[in-house]
């Protein structure tokens, strides 16, 4: 029952039903037995609750307490989220130390995607500390994993990244033509929102470089992208 309440809420929180999954996780942690290994797979999924709705604090409080519940395999998952949260916060300092940390758990535990997760957050990480070389670096080895994995959400992702990259580091076409891979993967995968958010980011670019046309022709792009959605 209680892994069915904890899947239940996973679900409802991706569909951005939080009340839904907010009830969910309350009546498993009503069920849980004290000592039970299902406790942090449990707060995991109260963590990510709380950052779907905004509560960094609460997050990380909560992503701590499923790190130390955690008893199998999964610290490097459990220890990517505390990372990400700390990095949300600006506390970019330990945000590296615990994605190098849940890097190397990741890798050891054969654990792929969570691998990709943290070389997203490490990559993160040094474009905000301003190294971009090492940031490309990073996102370069995580697209390459989520494209073994054939993750397009996460490729699309990584894809944005390396936008990013470019854009910082003053390359203009080639943010543009990185920006508008991802908008491609995610449009191809049926994602009309992340490539929306895409078209948003060439838009931004175009309006950086004074070029009204261009930006203009992706904020359309943008909006017929989130009728589509809509209309779903």
């Amino acid at each position: 029952m209680i892994v069915a309440l904890v899947n239940s809420a996973r679900t409802q929180r991706l569909k951005g039903d939080l009340q839904g999954a907010r009830d969910s996780v309350e009546r498993a942690a009503s069920l849980l037995p004290e000592g039970s290994g299902l406790a942090s797979e449990l707060h995991y999924e109260k963590a990510k609750l709380l950052l779907a709705a905004g509560d960094l604090s609460a997050a990380r409080e909560w992503a701590v307490k499923a790190e130390a519940a955690e008893k199998g395999d999964q610290m490097g998952r459990r220890r990517n989220l505390v990372a990400a949260l700390l990095l949300r916060q600006g506390a970019s300092a330990e945000a590296k130390e615990q994605a190098e940390q849940a890097l190397e758990l990741n890798r050891k535990a054969k654990l792929t995607a969570e691998e990709a997760n943290s070389l997203r957050i490490l990559a993160e990480i040094h474009l905000t500390q301003g190294s971009g070389d090492r940031a490309g670096e990073n996102y370069r080895q995580a697209l390459a994993l989520d494209k073994e994995l054939g993750l397009g959400s996460k490729i699309a992702t990584d894809l944005c990244g390396l936008g990013a990259v470019a854009a910082k580091g003053g390359d203009t076409a080639g943010a543009a033509a990185w920006y508008r891979r991802a908008l491609e993967v995610s449009r191809n995968g049926g994602d009309n929102a992340s490539a929306a958010a895409a078209a948003e980011r060439l838009a931004q670019l175009y309006r950086l470089q004074g070029d009204a046309p261009r930006a203009q022709q992706a904020e359309e792009e943008r909006k017929k992208l989130l009728g589509a959605g809509a209309a779903k």
